[in-house]
């Protein structure tokens, strides 16, 4: 079967991504992934995103078509490009997005069905996510006769939906009425879509919801790759739900498999872990996730990586670049930037702007910010929230130069293949150990989350964080340490292999020996501590 994909370069070369340079590093993986399992992998883009894509970045895809220059249609519709290539389509064919990966084929009973996609969705619930949406597309309508009967009809509390992270089959009919129908949407109410609160909302009624409502109506064999992701409640996780298949649960059956797979193991985005990974709208600003895809493209195809770094940084900017080093961003941001939830919660606390932090050598002098919320109560929170930022800030002075960051992310992305199973015959040939350009921080409460501004909620919730530096943007990434994170992180403080690792952890923390399944835990725990960058194999 023909795959395609759609990149349109029209609103901007972020596409919601931290960094343009993550935005270009998901197309490179996700297109070299398919071309290892198909041999027809098409692209509709515009004049640019040919330029990058093909003639700056030499990505295999196998045929090219400019269907996009000019598009017509504001930047907000990101989805009405994908509508235009799956309503051009006159064979079979499997449209795959920029920010979904393969490392494997697709079972083959699936792409034989009229239509296949990611995953249903479904509302059950006032106020979700779809029926807001619809909800506020009738009242700027004001009269329903000019909603398309699909829309007019959709209930307020029972929306499907498809994720279209793949889309395709056979249905070719379907594809085109469904496409075709979008864009009379798009078209006939593009007023009151662009008076909508965030108008690019609409894309997801036009591509998910309208393609479920035409799957009511007409009678095609259609399935998920995935089963449905049920909407039961407003504090619903809509990328972590479902039970989670074992591990060893990687091919995709004829039938489909359990929406928790969707969610990445201790492998992060490997191989070795799930086989099909999306990185849907909030992992794209997360530095964590970003991470895990620079190291996977670094690991498995060096030279492309290489290629969308130069273009984005050539070489007549590499001074520029340089200039914004993390000491050199540490030096040169305002303090009450670098110490800006220090700051804010000065000021949430107590109404007023946070004392001036005046420079004491290259660190801040709190004196006065402290003094000031100890008169006003608040010293506990205010001087814990002080003392996270000064180890970050202190953590920024000591950055290594830049060949050094270079070459700890050549190791960590080299290392995340090197253990992949418990049983491996060269396991104890490795040594393991920390990260030597991290640092462990302990606060009283959880800084990344909103509860720690809460006077009203309990108190502290002691926290366990390590830093460690994000060698694209060149600045910190942090991490959530369990107890069995810190555990291990003491243990590999020197290097070590596995099995001496485990035998020192029971040595030194018997409880871990008492836990069920302890051994699973310990090999879990590794993977996902190298996947993250903690550790280093050597």
């Amino acid at each position: 079967m023909k795959i395609i994909q759609t990149l349109w370069t029209g609103p901007g070369l972020n596409a919601g991504w931290m960094d343009r340079r993550y935005h270009f590093f998901s197309w490179a993986l996700s297109c070299l992934q398919l071309r290892k399992y198909y041999d027809e992998v098409e692209l509709y883009t515009d004049d640019l995103g040919k330029r990058l894509l093909i003639d700056e970045f030499g990505l295999p895809y196998t045929k090219v078509h400019l269907t996009l220059n000019d598009f017509p249609y504001p930047r907000y519709l990101w989805a009405a490009p994908k509508l235009l290539s799956y309503g051009m389509q006159d064979e079979p064919f499997l449209h795959v997005d920029g920010d979904v990966f393969l490392f494997q084929p697709i079972h083959k009973a699936k792409l034989n069905r009229d239509f296949v996609y990611q995953n249903e969705e479904m509302e059950s619930f006032a106020g979700a996510f779809y029926t807001t949406v619809i909800q506020e597309i009738k009242t700027l309508t004001g009269d329903l006769q000019q909603l398309p009967p699909w829309l007019s009809g959709a209930p307020v509390d029972r929306i499907r939906a498809v994720n279209a992270g793949v889309y395709g089959g056979h249905g070719i009919s379907f594809f085109k009425r469904h496409s075709a129908m979008a864009f009379e949407f798009f078209n006939r109410l593009a007023p009151v879509i662009g008076k909508m609160g965030r108008p690019e909302f609409a894309n997801h009624v036009a591509e998910q919801v309208l393609a479920a409502q035409l799957l009511e109506e007409q009678n095609i064999d259609h399935a998920g790759l995935f089963t449905c992701n049920h909407y039961l409640k407003a504090d619903h996780d809509n990328h972590c739900s479902g039970p989670v298949p074992p591990d060893d649960q990687n091919e995709y059956s004829a039938e489909p498999t359990e929406f928790g797979y969707l969610r990445q193991n201790h492998f992060g985005i490997s191989p070795h872990g799930r086989k099909y990974i999306h990185m849907i709208g909030a992992l794209k600003g997360m530095k964590i996730s970003c991470n895990l895809l620079s190291k996977r493209l670094l690991a498995d195809y060096p030279e492309y990586h290489s290629r969308i770094l130069r273009y984005f940084a050539p070489e007549k900017e590499i001074a520029k670049v340089g200039r914004f080093s993390m000491r050199e961003k540490a030096l040169t941001f305002p303090k009450e930037k670098i110490f800006e939830k220090t700051c804010g919660l000065y000021r949430l606390l107590t109404a007023k702007p946070a004392p001036l932090l005046p420079g004491n050598g290259d660190l801040p002098d709190g004196t006065e910010l402290l003094r000031e919320a100890e008169d006003a109560g608040i010293l506990d929170r205010v001087a814990d929230v002080f003392c996270y930022e000064t180890e970050r800030y202190r953590f920024a002075l000591d950055c290594p130069d830049d060949k050094t960051i270079e070459d700890i992310a050549q190791r960590s992305a080299g290392s995340q293949d090197k253990i992949y199973s418990p049983s491996q015959p060269d396991l104890q040939l490795f040594r393991i150990r920390i990260n030597p350009y991290s640092k462990q921080l302990n606060t009283q409460y959880h800084w990344l989350d909103k509860a720690a501004y809460d006077l009203d909620e309990p108190g502290p919730s002691p926290t366990h964080f390590i830093l460690h530096i994000d060698n694209i943007t060149r600045s910190m990434i942090e991490v959530d340490l369990t107890p069995l994170n810190i555990a291990l992180l003491s243990v590999f403080s020197e290097p070590r292999s596995y099995g001496q690792g485990w035998l020192m952890l029971n040595e030194q923390y018997p409880v871990i020996r008492e836990e069920e399944n302890s051994d699973t835990a310990y090999f879990q725990c590794v993977i996902y501590m190298i996947a993250h960058s903690l550790l280093i194999v050597e």
